[in-house]
């Protein structure tokens, strides 16, 4: 691999933090990335933050679903339900 080349790795999801979500790497260490930049179980999707934070909609672009949460977190478990009955 090049620097600056994506790649996939399994990580483990804390918590959010400050919208973005930490994250275990498999090596034990952490660190937050933004959620768009997250495949849930499979699932490619986006992250969108309301302009007055109020809520975020997430878009799954494999089959453009969409759902609205209360926040990061609440956004993702929309996702990962939408997946698993999929």
């Amino acid at each position: 691999m090049n620097p600056g080349q994506l790649c996939r790795v399994v990580a483990t999801f804390i918590e959010d933090r400050n919208g973005r979500a930490l994250v275990r790497l498999p090596n034990g260490s952490k660190t937050s990335i933004p959620y768009d930049a997250i495949e849930a179980r499979g699932a490619r999707a986006h992250f969108v933050p309301a302009q007055d934070g109020s809520t975020v909609t997430v878009v799954c672009l494999d089959d453009d679903w969409s759902g609205e949460g209360s926040g990061f977190l609440d956004a993702a478990e929309l996702l990962l339900a939408h997946v698993e009955t999929h």
